[in-house]
């Protein structure tokens, strides 16, 4: 339950930049490729916080 707690606003944090990235890839703008790019790296931080929550909890 408490990896549950911990990932599910991360994955969410994930998702609203990964769409922040493709609304500006949409629209031409220059920062979609840092937004894409922090959305994956915040997901995958929160697979492994995730994992390490699941293993130590």
């Amino acid at each position: 339950m408490l990896t549950f707690l911990i990932t599910i606003p991360l994955l969410l944090i994930s998702l609203l930049l990964f769409g922040l990235g493709l609304m500006q890839s949409a629209k031409r703008g220059s920062n979609a490729r840092s937004f894409m790019t922090a959305g994956l790296s915040v997901w995958l931080i929160s697979i492994v916080i995730g994992a390490l929550v699941f293993i130590f909890v």
